[in-house]
């Protein structure tokens, strides 16, 4: 299981990091569908929309490739630590 840390917008225009966990889903659901909602209702927050599409495309991309969803989510965090490291190349 990943723990993914995500900067979360709240009612009261407050930005948070908010931990979410993705693990392996059903393949027709999306990987946060139920943490997002439990924010939503008991905080009044909501992740960035960035986040949540790029998890959609990772869940489609492992049930296509009949690979584990937090493997990706590893691998995509890997390559964008790399990514944001001062002086790397583009």
């Amino acid at each position: 299981m990943q723990t993914l840390m995500v900067p979360c917008t709240f009612d009261d225009d407050e930005t948070a990091m908010f931990p979410f966990r993705v693990g392996q889903p059903c393949a027709d659901a999306h990987p946060l569908e139920q943490q997002l909602a439990w924010l939503a209702r008991e905080r009044g927050g909501q992740a960035p929309q960035e986040i949540v599409d790029s998890l959609t495309q990772l869940q489609r991309l492992a049930v296509e490739q009949s690979t584990k969803l937090e493997d990706l989510v590893a691998h995509a965090m890997r390559e964008a630590a790399v990514f944001s490291v001062p002086g790397s190349p583009s």
